[in-house]
């Protein structure tokens, strides 16, 4: 029977200990000092010039995904055709084939774009 006054107590003693009494008002909300009079800089006023979207000279990113799409399909293609999975292949073969031709195509497109933003007009 002491046990579950003991706990009870325990309760009611750490409530009391952390809950503010009423002589001290409600609990402060948010920050104690006022806000600042002074406006912040803009964000636009702290981005650096060089990577500004409005300043970036333009590149050959499309040129290099073309590139990069034909360089990645040509392996993939030619590997399926070796294989005969066009020549009256099943129609897993080609399901497959079409999948890995496209995910070689966006690869491709990706690292081709990439290296082509490097080279400017």
């Amino acid at each position: 029977m002491k046990a579950p006054r003991l706990i009870l107590s325990l309760i009611a003693l750490a409530h009391l200990t952390t809950a503010p009494l009423p002589a001290q008002g409600p609990r402060p909300l948010g920050l104690q000092q006022p806000a600042p009079t002074a406006s912040a800089p803009a964000r636009r006023d702290l981005a650096p010039t060089e990577f500004d979207a409005t300043h970036v000279k333009p590149n050959h990113w499309k040129r290099g995904a073309v590139i990069g799409t034909i360089v990645a399909m040509t392996p993939v293609a030619l590997y399926m055709v070796s294989h005969g999975c066009g020549n009256g292949g099943s129609n897993l073969c080609l399901g497959v084939g079409i999948g890995m031709l496209g995910l070689a195509g966006m690869i491709g497109w990706m690292t081709g774009g990439l290296i082509g933003s490097f080279f400017p007009k």
